[in-house]
Formats: C-alpha cells, sequence, structure tokens
C-alpha cells in the first residue's frame, strides 16, 4: 500500500526524519568548522568509537521489540571480554577459541535473563538489572579487579583495529570494528525481516497473549532472542578489549544507556509496532498458523478478536484527511528541515571563521585522564598559558571519570585524525593506548605524557611529579603523625594508571622498609569517586575500629576518606594528596593532618612547551620534574605553598 505524504510526515516517520535532519545539521557544522572532519581517517574514527554502541544498540533493538528491556548489555559486554581474556591469556588457548567463548558466553548469559524474564515471569527490568549486577561483580572477582592484557595474543588486536578491507581495497581503510557493526546490523535486519524469530519478536511486542493462543510456544522463542541478543554483546566484547588491547572488568555500566538511547533515536517502534497494531497482531496470527494447528475454541476467540479490534480501530481512526491538509503538512515539514539547515549553515560560517583564523596556529591536543576534578582544570589553566605564550591553538578534554579507558581511547583516536602539531596525553591504563601511540608516532606527531605516562619509549617526554617519592613522604609524614607503629590503610583512585600504581607502591614500600611497626590493613580502590571513596572509608573502618590512619591517594580519594571519617565521627589521622578547596577546608578544620600537593599548572605548561619543542625538531628532556611539595596548617598560607594550590 503507498503511503500518503501525511502518513510520511506524522508520527514515526516524522521523527525519523528529524533525526536523520539532525544528523546532517551536524555534518554540516563540524565539516564547515573544520577541514579534517570529512577526511577518510576522520570518518573512519568516528565510525570505529561508535562501533560498539552500535553492536550493543542491535542487541538492545531486539528485545526492545520483544516489549522487554536489557539493561545488562554493558556489563555483558565486559564480562564477554574477561572470559576471553581468561581463555586467551590465562589458558593460552587459540584465538578462534576466545573469540568463541566471548560468544557463547553472551549467549548463555543472554539465556539465563530470557529464562528469568518467560520462565519466571520477573519484569524484564528487574531481572536484567539483577543479571547487570551479577555481570559486574563477575568480571571484578574473576579478574581481580585487575585489566587482562593481549600481549601475547597476536592477531587479537587486529579484530577491531585491523582493516581486511583496506588490504583488498587499497586506499579504503575501514576498520575490521566497522565492518563487524555493519554485518551485525545486516544480519539482525535480515533475522528480524526475513525469518521466523524476527515475526516472533515483533508479535510478542505488540500482544504476546494473543500469540501464545495462536499455539506458540512464547516461553521458548522469547528465551531465543535474549540469548540471540546475549551473542551480540558477546561481539561487543570483542570488539571494545580488542580495542582497548585489554579486558578491562570496570566498563560497561553506563552502555545500557546509551544503546537504548540509540534505539529511541533511531526506530520509535519500541514495542512491536506503533504504525497500525493491527499489522502485528495479524502477524503474531500468521506465524500461528506456522506452527501446528491451534486448537478450534482459540481460533474462534481470535476471529471474534480480530473482528472487534478492527471495528475499533475503524472507530479510532475516522474520516480520511483531506488531499488539502496533506498538502499543508507536507509544505510545514519541508519548511522545518530548511530552517534547520539555513540556521546550520549560519552556525557553520561563523564556527568555520574562528577556525580559519586559527589553522595557521600549532595544534597541541591534550587527552588527560578527566575533567571533573580541580586538579585538572589547574593543569587546563597550564597549558592555557603556554598555548598563548607560545602562539599556538591547545585543546583539553578528558572523559568523565577515571574509569572510563575506553572513552579516552576514542578521545585519542579522534585527535589522532585531526593531524595535529603534537599530543599530550595522561594515561588511565598505562598499556591501552600503546597501539594508537604506535600510529602516532609513525605519522611524526610527537607525544607528550603528562602526569601519567605509559609501559612505552613512544613519548618523547613525561611532564610528571615523582609519585614514588611524593608518596614515600606521605608515608614518612603518617609514621611520624601517628607515632610509627599502628595500623594504616590506602584508599587509592586505581591500579592501571601509573599515578595510582606508583602512588601505592611508593607509600607501601617506603612503610616496609622504613617503618616496619605499622600494619597496612586494607589497600581498596575507588576510582578517585567521592562518593565511592567515602563508602570504602566507612567500610574499613568498620572493620578496623583500632585503625590510626588512612591515606588517600588523590584528590576524590582524599575528599572521600574525609568524608567517612566524619560520617563515622572517627578519630583518625588523614593524609591527602593533591589540593582543591575541599582538601584545604580540611586541613584548616583539623579533619586532614596534612597533604601532598603537585604543581598541575606547571605540568600543564610544560607538557605544551615540551610538545611544541620536539615538534620542531628540538632536543627535549625525557623525564620533567613538575615537583611536589607537603602542606600542613603551618605553611598552607605561605607563598610557596599558595603558588602551587587550587581551589
Amino acid at each position: 500500500m503507498t503511503s500518503s505524504p501525511r502518513a510520511f510526515f506524522t508520527g514515526g516517520a516524522q521523527q525519523k526524519l528529524l533525526a536523520f535532519a539532525s544528523l546532517i545539521v551536524l555534518l554540516v557544522v563540524f565539516s564547515l568548522a573544520s577541514p579534517q572532519f570529512l577526511q577518510v581517517t576522520n570518518m573512519m574514527s568516528i565510525l570505529q568509537a561508535t562501533s560498539v554502541n552500535g553492536v550493543l544498540a542491535v542487541a538492545a533493538t531486539l528485545v526492545i521489540i520483544t516489549g522487554g528491556i536489557d539493561l545488562s548489555v554493558g556489563t555483558l559486554m565486559t564480562f564477554c571480554a574477561v572470559m576471553t581474556g581468561v581463555v586467551l591469556t590465562w589458558l593460552g588457548m587459540p584465538l578462534l577459541v576466545g573469540v568463541l567463548a566471548a560468544i557463547l558466553t553472551g549467549a548463555f548469559c543472554g539465556l539465563c535473563s530470557g529464562t528469568f524474564v518467560a520462565k519466571m515471569k520477573i519484569p524484564p527490568f528487574i531481572a536484567t538489572l539483577g543479571m547487570m549486577l551479577i555481570l559486574k561483580g563477575l568480571s571484578l572477582v574473576i579478574s581481580g579487579t585487575k585489566p587482562i592484557y593481549f600481549n601475547d595474543t597476536p592477531g587479537f588486536t587486529q579484530i577491531s583495529q585491523g582493516s581486511l578491507i583496506g588490504a583488498v581495497v587499497p586506499g579504503l581503510p575501514v576498520p575490521n570494528g566497522v565492518l563487524i557493526l555493519f554485518v551485525v546490523a545486516g544480519l539482525a535486519a535480515w533475522i528480524l525481516s526475513r525469518t521466523l524469530l524476527g515475526r516472533y519478536a515483533f508479535a510478542l511486542g505488540s500482544n504476546e497473549e494473543a500469540v501464545r493462543l495462536s499455539g506458540v510456544n512464547t516461553d521458548g522463542w522469547k528465551m531465543a532472542i535474549y540469548a540471540l541478543a546475549g551473542a551480540i554483546c558477546g561481539i561487543a566484547g570483542l570488539l571494545i578489549s580488542s580495542r582497548l588491547n585489554s579486558a578491562q572488568p570496570a566498563l560497561g555500566q553506563g552502555y545500557e544507556l546509551d544503546a537504548i538511547a540509540a534505539v529511541v533515536i533511531g526506530e520509535p517502534r519500541l514495542r512491536g509496532t506503533r504504525d497500525d497494531p493491527r499489522d502485528a497482531d495479524r502477524g503474531a496470527d500468521h506465524v500461528g498458523a506456522d506452527q501446528r494447528p491451534a486448537h478450534p475454541v482459540g481460533r474462534a476467540r481470535m476471529a471474534d478478536r480480530r473482528h472487534r479490534r478492527d471495528h475499533h480501530y475503524r472507530r479510532l481512526r475516522g474520516p480520511t484527511a483531506t488531499r488539502q491538509t496533506q498538502v499543508n503538512q507536507t509544505r510545514e515539514a519541508m519548511m522545518f528541515t530548511k530552517r534547520m539547515l539555513m540556521g546550520a549553515a549560519a552556525a557553520a560560517l561563523m564556527l568555520s571563521t574562528g577556525f580559519a583564523a586559527a589553522q595557521d596556529k600549532p595544534y597541541v591536543a591534550l587527552i588527560s585522564k578527566g575533567f571533573q576534578h580541580q586538579f585538572w582544570q589547574a593543569v587546563k589553566a597550564g597549558a592555557d598559558k603556554a598555548g598563548e605564550e607560545f602562539g599556538a591553538t591547545v585543546t583539553f578534554e578528558g572523559p568523565d571519570n577515571e574509569t572510563q579507558v575506553d572513552r579516552q581511547i576514542d578521545m585519542l583516536a579522534a585527535a589522532l585524525a585531526k593531524k595535529p602539531t603534537a599530543i599530550g596525553f595522561a594515561a588511565l591504563d598505562s598499556q591501552a593506548a600503546i597501539p594508537l601511540l604506535k600510529q602516532a608516532q609513525e605519522a611524526n606527531i610527537p607525544v607528550v605524557a603528562f602526569d601519567s605516562g605509559v609501559d612505552s619509549d613512544i613519548p618523547v617526554a613525561t611532564a610528571s611529579t615523582d609519585n614514588l617519592a611524593a608518596s614515600a613522604l606521605a608515608a614518612d609524614k603518617m609514621a611520624e603523625l601517628i607515632g610509627g607503629s599502628g595500623k594504616v590503610a590506602l584508599v587509592v583512585h586505581d591500579q592501571t594508571s601509573r599515578t595510582g600504581i606508583d602512588r601505592r607502591d611508593g607509600f607501601l614500600n617506603q612503610m616496609k622498609e622504613k617503618h616496619p611497626e605499622i600494619e597496612i590493613v586494607a589497600t581498596e580502590y575507588g576510582d578517585g569517586d567521592q562518593l565511592k571513596s567515602t563508602e570504602i572509608t566507612k567500610a574499613i573502618l568498620q572493620a578496623n575500629p583500632d585503625l590510626k590512619g588512612i591515606f588517600g591517594a588523590n584528590e576524590g580519594s582524599a575528599i572521600g576518606v574525609v568524608n567517612g571519617v566524619r560520617e563515622m565521627n572517627a578519630k583518625v589521622v588523614i593524609v591527602g594528596y593533591d589540593s582543591g578547596a575541599a582538601q584545604k577546608q580540611a586541613i584548616r578544620d583539623g579533619l586532614m593532618a596534612g597533604a601532598i600537593t603537585q604543581n598541575p599548572v606547571g605540568i600543564g605548561y610544560e607538557t605544551v612547551k615540551a610538545a611544541l619543542a620536539a615538534a620542531k625538531g628540538e632536543a627535549v628532556e625525557k623525564n620533567i620534574d613538575t615537583g611536589f611539595f607537603w602542606y600542613d596548617k603551618t605553611n598552607i598560607d605561605s607563598p610557596e605553598i599558595s603558588a602551587v594550590l587550587y581551589d
């Protein structure tokens, strides 16, 4: 049946049009604002960055069409990646076995979720929420909360980062991750439109009871759909672990929101079909006929219900719109799209004018570990200062929190696609970014590590604090404050970045070598999150009522420790790291004994300075020590200390 203009520009079709128009607007704006945007390398980088979310969106689509929801797609992806690491790295199995392990693990977990929903009649929201938490815990327990690296598995990174198409068609370097995304999406579309499973998926979402009365095993087909969605999540696990060259057990949570959002934007019909609910019900009738004949009474009831349903829809629809109304609605939609594109062109013109003025300047892209703490704002201030002084354009970005290794890798890939003069990089994981850093080296783009280095000699310089020495000083101060003996605990931001490892080890080694009478009772990781560090601190205090001191290894950890001690009303010596308004106030109030401060402004300044010098071919110092200081009530307001503190 031919769709009328009115049908096209109303309902779901209009939403699709607006979504597509928004994408066109973004392409126009960014392409005019930056001449590098439409380059093949940048477009491939964008597609590569969205490949994991795209695959997860396909999995979520299958479940949502049935009228359910799957909140576990992100953590299931992570769990499949961890199991791949176990099979390949720990057991030393061949690559193909690892690939099968990821897909089968996903299918099994999806089948479990489907069983909870179909057989135990647990609402999908609750069932998959429980599965999400279970899988998150299993990932952390199995991996020991540490990443599993694939350095000893040749070819693993090629799953996502290689280019099969590029090998066949030179000049078209489509990453394998993008190819896999399109293959998965194509297969899912074929399954939904051409197979019995697809017809059952739409029918279940429209009217599951009608399908059941047609004689269909609704429970079995629903379990099959969840299992298929789980297998697709296993493919996503392969993609993300290949991209990061590691299985990161802390990743995953939050991906479900991106996947669901992608489904909503791309297809408004979230439950079977909404264009005409009769179509899905008729589909249920049809697929029921494909099975053994239903009971005669059931068929009679279905015929009567179809008659009443069709009469009801005829009443709801009312008279058909006139041709003039159709024309008016079509004209309004076209005018709206025209106005949107004109607005995009105006915005693009303003952006492109500003960009053209900056094109002649050297461009330094800084990718930090985060953007949420005042420490990173101070680093940015130092980088901006150097950019102004040396006549360079400097950009500074980082993920929302310091566990999002994947987001940081995407940012690094996007920065490389812009072909900057140099790159500054503060690694969340000291090994995960090495493949991309090799690409920068091959493109003759100098890389300067800052704050946190990488396990590679690719960076031409590293501008950072000597964290081993700084945390050793923190240990000496702690020992002095608690009298040289007693129990002490650590709350560290992570165990994957160079800063987290060095601050932990520097403190522990100094205590072991210089203060053997002090017992370390706990070393916990709070991801630099204040709330999480607060809860960890409270748990440590409850388990160790005779605790004498706690060391918080970064700004977020230290503030969390202060909050936890305050809430528990405990008498504990707190030694922190970094600065910020909250830590400074805690020291003034006597809640924190003191802290180690870095020179964040100096870190940002020296990073840009070294990057520009390296780009000119000048020699730069391999390790740029930006210094550290101990501060407490006695010297917090001294000129030397106040110059390196930040709010």
